[in-house]
């Protein structure tokens, strides 16, 4: 339960933490598409102030043409300058033929009419307003050498964002920088409808996460009790298996012939196996102990020791076994409780869903590392279509027309769970009326 919960929080943890950077990045991406775009209102102040000064009381007319549209006579009196534009180009003068001609008027227009920061602020101030920023901390006119040679400034500041410096001219020599400040709540306020849907969904996965954990919670303390409650009812059975021990013990003291003293031992044996089995289950769950114990078993004797007891509980029918050890293999090493409570369950199911004259083989042999042990008998078999769902816990095939044989549904179940302990398999292959055969792969 405490893995469960761990893993909860850590999961609330990474989505908090994705959805964190998520947010991050979204905020990142409006800060710089703002940022570009108060770059571009710069610009947009910077040829709005040329315009106003070329269109101003002191104007001068400017005529610019294309030398391929000029006469020769054009030529020889032109009293102007001759500009290379595609030289400019190179120069990084502008990025298109305007732009070139826009720093070309500024060059002519610092002559007798330079840049105005007054003007160039209120310009750019009435942009930001437009698009409700705060007005700009200053704009500053610098030399190429970074020197201030005028600023208009109109605000204290601590942080703000510059811009990029803008060129004026074709000289490359003066420049003009702004600073302005983006506060973080405006860009939050753009992003509202993104914060309130991770919001939302951070308190949905929240909860979800929450609702599974407490749902685990419940089903841990539910299954806990039960198999406390399983645990003092399999502890309350071996009183009475005591009990019963004790009492054959004082009865095969008395005189009787060899066939009763036979069984008052085999009865004994088995109640001494059903106690060792339930030791089993109360030592293999008590706090997690699934060890497993190897040791060297003589398969011919398990396998006979078995069939003697199982047959007892089947008087009424005539049981046959036969053992077939082509490879003579007798001494394997496994683990010894959990293969004899395999190998009885599929023996006593063999004789369970088999009519009177019942007939078992069990045929064991070497494939690569491991051991193949068949046990097939000739009962009742069961239809292809249920094949897949043997070994379901409580899982039982119905036949009609058979005698209703009592059972849960979990013999199955548990030999494959126990041969999954010791990493071995079990296969099923059943036709109806031909019989069935029980496939156990172990480690060899």
């Amino acid at each position: 339960m405490r893995k469960s919960i761990f893993i909860s929080i850590i999961g609330i943890v990474v989505l908090l933490l994705l959805q964190g950077f998520w947010l991050y990045n979204m905020y990142s991406s409006y800060k710089i598409t703002w940022q570009k775009k108060v770059e571009t209102l710069f610009d947009q102040s910077i040829k709005k102030e040329l315009s106003a000064r070329i269109f101003g009381p002191n104007r001068q007319q400017v005529t610019i043409k294309s030398a391929r549209s000029m006469t020769q006579k054009e030529q020889d009196s032109l009293k102007g300058e001759t500009l290379d534009l595609r030289k400019m180009s190179t120069q990084n003068v502008g990025q298109n033929q305007m732009e070139i001609l826009f720093q070309v008027e500024q060059d002519w227009m610092m002559l007798k009419n330079p840049i105005k920061l007054s003007v160039l602020y209120s310009l750019f101030e009435r942009s930001l307003c437009t698009e409700h920023l705060p007005a700009p901390l200053w704009i500053r006119y610098t030399d190429n050498q970074g020197r201030i040679l005028s600023q208009m400034s109109k605000a204290s500041y601590h942080s703000f964002t510059l811009t990029a410096k803008h060129p004026i001219g074709t000289k490359m020599t003066r420049f003009v920088q702004a600073a302005y400040t983006l506060p973080a709540n405006y860009i939050l306020e753009r992003m509202k409808y993104a914060l309130i849907l991770s919001s939302l969904l951070v308190c949905f996965i929240a909860y979800i996460i929450y609702y599974m954990s407490d749902k685990l919670w419940q089903k841990d303390k539910m299954l806990k009790q039960e198999e406390e409650n399983i645990h003092n009812m399999v502890h309350d059975l071996k009183s009475p298996l005591n009990a019963i021990y004790t009492l054959l013990e004082s009865v095969s003291e008395k005189n009787m012939n060899e066939m009763e003293h036979g069984i008052m031992e085999r009865g004994k044996s088995r109640i001494l196996r059903l106690n060792d089995q339930i030791e089993f289950v109360l030592n293999s769950t008590k706090e997690g102990n699934f060890e497993i114990k190897e040791s060297d078993i003589d398969l011919p004797v398990m396998l006979e020791h078995i069939w003697n007891e199982v047959k007892d509980l089947y008087h009424n029918k005539e049981c046959h076994l036969i053992l077939s050890n082509p490879e003579r293999i007798t001494q394997i090493h496994s683990d010894a409780v959990r293969l004899e409570r395999c190998f009885t369950n599929l023996l006593d199911n063999a004789l369970k869903y088999a009519d009177n004259d019942v007939h078992v083989s069990v045929i064991w042999t070497k494939k690569q590392e491991n051991l193949q042990i068949k046990i097939a008998d000739n009962g009742w078999g069961i239809e292809q279509k249920y094949i897949k769902r043997i070994g379901q816990p409580f899982f039982r095939v119905k036949q009609v027309d058979k005698p209703t044989v009592k059972g849960y549904g979990l013999g199955l179940n548990s030999v494959k769970k126990l041969l999954h302990d010791i990493n071995g398999k079990l296969y099923i292959d059943s036709h109806i009326g031909q019989g069935s055969t029980f496939t156990i792969i172990i480690p060899y």
